[in-house]
């Protein structure tokens, strides 16, 4: 049987797919990007084209087998039909469909309890579509169990909603990547040659972008979304990776697209750097630099086991530093500048800092207590978004800890934060997942503008003590 398709059916992510399937050393295609970017229908189309010239049975999961019939099963359905290939070359069953010709399926199922999956002896290709409701233990089950056939892959296809997924944390991160040429918006392979990624947007989408089609709708509603809701519109039109504001933040004031910014470290200014105590998962250090009113920060070093420890933070900072001169101000929890039973007689978490860091003759700056939680947190949303009393805070755009903290942290019911734990699974270490990069920066923020936060708790909200008097932040410097 010969058939001819025509080429304005396809995308160009289509033809990647084509490349990756018939590539034997790909083990894993990771397929993520935006909305209306065609990826999962130019697979479909893959996957059919693939089994009419190259016969192999497919597996396709949905997290939820009630998820099924109305999405990639009806997609297959769907394309079968309209290439008038439907009764004659496959035959659509409920949650299979039979290549008549060849012998081969498509196996749709639903991955509920993962121990359950069994049967997968004899398929080429199993993927995962809406990956990231799956669980890493699920993909580790399918990688053991598939198994038995020459050059078998694994597809993983999403939407990249949230930056802090196992996808991301787990299966990229941790590898080195080069980048492809290719005609859609990226491609990159690891070291191995066993993955490949493709991200794919909107724009690789000849049916939204031209020739074929313009969908002058489609890309006003993604333009509105970029000025209205940047971090919706990094994920659904961009392609990148993101987070979804769903309600409850304790930063929620924090906008990436208009707080965050690429800058870098000006030798002409002084750098001010603030601390937070807590080692795991890791010890903190963000480095700031001022304009007048206007503080960005530009780096952060946030250092893991075995490295988590003042000494190792500070001499990071030295060798990252260790041409700067211009001068040097250290902030951090008030709680650590006091004597520590576990150190040499006199000696705490500053003095230790200062003699680290003694090169660059550091003025230590403390607030004489540390401000409530609640209210430089109201203070600090209120500068996010009005930029209150001429008050700017920007945030190079690679502080990815720092980030995550300003989007991922909730807000407490007392108006605190809420420090959600996690437990490390090989140490058995429980930590708190976020708030430490934004605590540093707490202490810093609220030194710094101390004139606008006096204003703010008394002219903002008429917070005063039980004395009556005016709540002032007042620094104590240590040379």
């Amino acid at each position: 049987m010969e058939i001819e398709f025509d080429e304005e059916l396809f995308n160009p992510i289509y033809q990647e797919f084509i490349d990756s399937f018939r590539d034997e050393d790909v083990r894993f295609i990771i397929a993520f990007g935006g909305s209306s970017a065609a990826k999962t229908y130019s697979f479909v189309q893959a996957c059919i084209t693939e089994n009419l010239e190259n016969p192999s049975n497919t597996m396709i999961l949905r997290k939820w087998a009630t998820d099924i019939k109305d999405t990639i099963y009806s997609d297959f359905e769907n394309i079968i039909t309209d290439w008038g290939l439907n009764g004659t070359v496959y035959n659509c069953q409920i949650n299979k469909i039979i290549n008549k010709v060849n012998g081969t399926k498509f196996r749709f199922r639903g991955v509920d309890k993962v121990e359950k999956l069994k049967g997968m002896v004899g398929y080429k290709r199993v993927v995962l579509e809406e990956a990231n409701q799956f669980n890493k233990e699920d993909l580790d089950q399918i990688r053991k169990r598939l198994r038995g056939v020459p050059g078998q892959q694994i597809i993983l296809i999403f939407n990249p909603i949230d930056e802090e997924h196992w996808i991301k944390t787990t299966r990229l991160d941790c590898e080195n990547w080069t980048v492809v040429p290719s005609e859609i918006t990226e491609k990159k392979v690891n070291d191995s040659g066993n993955t490949v990624v493709l991200r794919t947007t909107y724009l690789d989408n000849k049916y939204i972008v031209g020739p074929y089609f313009y969908d002058k709708h489609c890309i006003a509603d993604f333009e509105f979304d970029k000025k209205h809701d940047f971090d919706f519109y990094r994920i659904y039109a961009l392609g990148e990776w993101g987070k979804l504001n769903k309600g409850g933040e304790f930063y929620k004031k924090f906008d990436y697209g208009r707080h965050t910014c690429k800058t870098s470290y000006n030798d002409h200014l002084p750098l001010h750097i603030s601390f937070d105590e807590n080692v795991n998962p890791y010890i903190t250090l963000t480095i700031w630099q001022l304009e007048g009113l206007k503080a960005t920060q530009v780096d952060e070093i946030c250092l893991s086991s075995p490295n988590n420890r003042i000494r190792d933070l500070c001499r990071a900072f030295e060798v990252k530093y260790m041409h700067h001169t211009q001068g040097l101000f250290i902030y951090g929890d008030v709680t650590s500048n006091k004597e520590d039973t576990k150190l040499e007689k006199g000696e705490n978490f500053y003095t230790l800092i200062r003699k680290y860091l003694l090169k660059f003759k550091p003025k230590i700056r403390l607030q004489t207590k540390n401000p409530s939680v609640a209210m430089r947190g109201n203070f600090l949303n209120e500068v996010l978004d009005t930029e209150f009393a001429g008050c700017v805070i920007r945030i190079n755009e690679s502080c990815k800890k720092t980030t995550l903290d300003y989007k991922y942290l909730k807000e407490a019911p007392d108006g605190t934060k809420l420090k959600e734990k996690a437990t490390d699974p090989t140490t058995k270490i429980t930590y708190e997942k976020y708030g430490h990069c934004s605590d540093a920066n707490d202490y810093f923020l609220t030194s710094v503008f101390s004139t606008q936060y006096n204003q703010y708790i008394t002219g903002g909200v008429k917070t005063k003590h039980a004395s009556g008097r005016k709540s002032l932040i007042i620094h104590r410097n240590t040379f």
